[in-house]
């Protein structure tokens, strides 16, 4: 990997570990909100208002 080939090549510009590149399937934003969601029902048949 690229990231790891550059801390071979220099490493002292690298405290720690390269990062894990690896995708993830599934990303949830705000995660903790997931148990609490109940869809927001709206009537369609609503006029805007004009601002």
């Amino acid at each position: 990997m690229l990231y790891e080939a550059a801390k071979q090549r220099n490493p002292l510009r690298w405290k720690g570990p390269t990062r894990n590149w690896k995708r993830v399937k599934t990303v949830h934003l705000n995660p903790d909100q997931i148990d609490n969601f109940e869809p927001i029902k709206r009537d369609h048949r609503q006029e805007q208002k004009a601002a």
